[in-house]
């Protein structure tokens, strides 16, 4: 992925200056080039260097992200940076911005990483949506699509046999913290 300059933002916005009705598009972005405060922790990513004629953008809330991660540190938030800027990325917004649910792609192993959709908008299907995505552009890569789940988690393990992933290894993390 490559981190759109912020003076490139209204140029991807007005991609979507003739269609309105996408939620993600003009008004996702105009949102964040009026609000100099939230935009300030936000990066916009796109696939490649043909942005403008497609559009594809990835935009996300990395403070957001490492506040809600149970296993945040002092380096979370450099880690959760790392791991949009390089690795496939999504989120959901409503009509606002507003960053709702997000997946990242962990580096070490290529797995779906921190997956997590805010208290009042779940059961509404955001995380499927998400999953289902990101398994898509994993699997257009050649790589196989995996999903880490901590130990114990099983509300995680069951959605995601739901979602047709199966068991297939259990290894053990331990957090050291920086010197």
């Amino acid at each position: 992925m490559l981190e759109l300059m912020r003076n490139h933002w209204t140029l991807l916005r007005d991609v979507y200056q003739h269609d309105r009705t996408n939620l993600t598009g003009y008004d996702l972005i105009n949102s964040y080039i009026n609000c100099n405060e939230q935009a300030n922790h936000v990066k916009i990513y796109t696939t490649d260097d043909d942005w403008m004629d497609h559009g594809t953008f990835v935009l996300i809330h990395a403070t957001l992200v490492d506040e809600h991660w149970p296993y945040r540190s002092t380096d979370s938030l450099a880690l959760i940076e790392d791991r949009i800027q390089n690795h496939i990325s999504v989120g959901a917004f409503d009509g606002n911005g507003q960053l709702l649910a997000w997946c990242l792609r962990w580096a070490v192993q290529g797995s779906l990483s921190n997956l997590y959709v805010l208290p009042s908008y779940r059961r509404l299907g955001l995380a499927s949506l998400l999953v289902r995505h990101m398994a898509k552009e994993i699997a257009a890569t050649g790589a196989e699509v995996l999903a880490t789940i901590a130990f114990g988690n099983e509300i995680s393990q069951l959605f995601f046999e739901k979602l047709g992933f199966k068991l297939i290894d259990s290894i053990v993390f331990t957090m050291v913290p920086a010197l």
